[in-house]
């Protein structure tokens, strides 16, 4: 096996003016010198790993916070002025929990002139590529495109190359690699028939692939594979009805039927997602939201419930005050006895109160 090509970039260009940059000015105005600092170390990070890109995952900003020294909640907020003024594309950050913009984007790839090839995942990019280079460049690489949920290991039919001389012979290996890779069933499950009928009640399939038990971990699992098979007609690798499985079992509000009802739908409605969103990773996160959000409509019913409850046991308690009042008025008391003024204190009430 060949040495894996390096993707990130030992060093990158920084504009001299960017400390003056109209976005930056209102950084540098709301956070001092550390959102400037931020922003340039997240760049040497998205240059150094990735290249054109980072993974804003939620260990990340902890471990970030921990090496910056600063509270992760002040760090989160300087993250998201950053997604507000552009300096991060805020749409990619929402399809697919990335930080990258055009200008990162087209200074990884001229920073990879001298490479032989560049691999680029498609729903991740900004710009076209092959813009990048004009056809008479002597020192070019040679750009491959996959999608998210493609192979790794191989090379896909829709792979673009920008040297159209070079990709044929590219793409004729990457299928023997990819033929490769899908032929290890411990690695790779292969997509199955997705739902005959577009029209199919939801219901059914809940009916169909629902665990009939939450104990058993390994048939939970089997049936996350189902619905996501079934649903999504994607390659599900090994780790996919894990990272689900978690997602579900780790709520811990909701009754896991009710997680698991979610996670079908969010599934189920797949194929009407458009085609930038179309990959696990964004399933992941609309998953994730939707439970979330049912868990806090779960406890403002439940506030409402007690709140109400709360009011009735008050308008009782009124209710039974007014009755006992009513009660004592009746009773033939005298209006000493109603005040709790004993008969030794009478004489000297009717001395300060004569009564004519």
């Amino acid at each position: 096996m060949g040495r894996l090509e390096k993707r990130g970039l030992s060093y990158f260009s920084h504009d001299t003016d960017m400390f003056f940059d109209t976005k930056m000015k209102y950084i540098r105005a709301k956070h001092k010198l550390l959102g400037y600092a931020i922003y340039n170390r997240l760049l040497e990070i998205i240059y150094s790993e990735n290249g054109y890109y980072l993974d804003l995952s939620d260990e990340f900003i902890i471990l970030l916070s921990d090496e910056l020294r600063i509270e992760l909640n002040e760090l989160e907020t300087i993250i998201n002025d950053f997604l507000n003024r552009e300096l991060f594309s805020k749409k990619k950050y929402e399809a697919h929990n990335i930080l990258t913009s055009k200008r990162i984007q087209e200074n990884y790839i001229r920073g990879c002139e001298r490479r032989k090839s560049v691999y680029l995942t498609k729903e991740f990019l900004l710009i076209n590529p092959e813009t990048i280079f004009s056809e008479d460049a002597k020192i070019k690489p040679q750009i491959f495109i996959k999608g998210i949920n493609e192979d790794i290991n191989g090379i896909n039919e829709d792979i673009n190359s920008i040297d159209e001389g070079k990709s044929t012979q590219s793409k004729s290996k990457g299928k023997e690699n990819e033929t490769k890779a899908n032929s290890k069933s411990d690695e790779k499950i292969l997509p199955e028939t997705i739902y005959p009928d577009l029209n199919l009640p939801f219901s059914t399939l809940l009916q169909d692939h629902s665990p009939k038990t939450f104990t058993d971990e390994q048939h939970v699992k089997n049936k996350i594979r189902e619905v996501l098979v079934k649903c999504t007609g994607e390659t599900i690798s090994k780790g996919s009805p894990t990272t689900f499985y978690k997602i579900i079992m780790t709520n811990h509000l909701l009754p896991k039927s009710e997680a698991f009802k979610i996670f079908s739908e969010c599934c189920f409605n797949y194929r009407n997602l458009d085609s930038t969103l179309k990959n696990f990773r964004y399933l992941n996160k609309q998953v994730k939201g939707k439970i979330n959000d049912a868990n806090i409509e779960l406890i403002d019913k439940q506030n409402a419930e007690l709140q109400k409850a709360k009011l009735r046991e008050a308008a009782e308690d009124r209710s039974s005050e007014k009755k006992s009042a009513s009660n004592n008025g009746s009773n033939g008391k005298t209006e000493n006895e109603d005040l709790h003024i004993g008969p030794k204190f009478e004489g000297l009430v009717k001395s300060v109160f004569p009564q004519n």
